[in-house]
């Protein structure tokens, strides 16, 4: 299984590569801090599961465009959504992309492990 995760902020990118390494611990990870290097990672090499915060400062590309045009060329891509704020908009936003979570921060490793239970195509079994 191959997980893509980003996020422009180090050390969150840091924790959650740890939290998703205890749950997925055979999964091939790729960590990524710009949406647009992540887009080029996902066309070299297909993921099955993104994680992606939602907001990026100074990229043109938020979360959410991010995860639409990731699934754009590899449609069967689950998406677990990572937001800093709560907020109904975006919740509606990740319906939208067809997201298969939606996470706000802070969040605890047992509130992500239960994402991974939410997967549409990928399968940790």
């Amino acid at each position: 299984m191959n997980i893509l995760c980003v996020d422009g902020d180090f050390l969150q990118l840091t924790k959650l590569r740890r939290d998703v390494r205890r749950i997925v611990p055979d999964a091939h990870i790729v960590c990524c801090r710009s949406p647009d290097r992540a887009i080029k990672r996902a066309k070299e090499k297909r993921c099955d599961i993104l994680i992606t915060a939602t907001d990026f400062a100074g990229f043109r590309r938020d979360g959410f465009s991010l995860a639409e045009e990731i699934m754009a060329f590899n449609a069967k891509t689950d998406v677990i959504l990572i937001s800093e704020q709560e907020s109904y908009v975006e919740a509606y936003k990740a319906y939208q992309v067809f997201a298969s979570d939606f996470i706000v921060r802070p969040y605890e490793k047992s509130r992500l492990a239960k994402a991974f239970t939410k997967l549409r195509y990928a399968s940790l079994s």
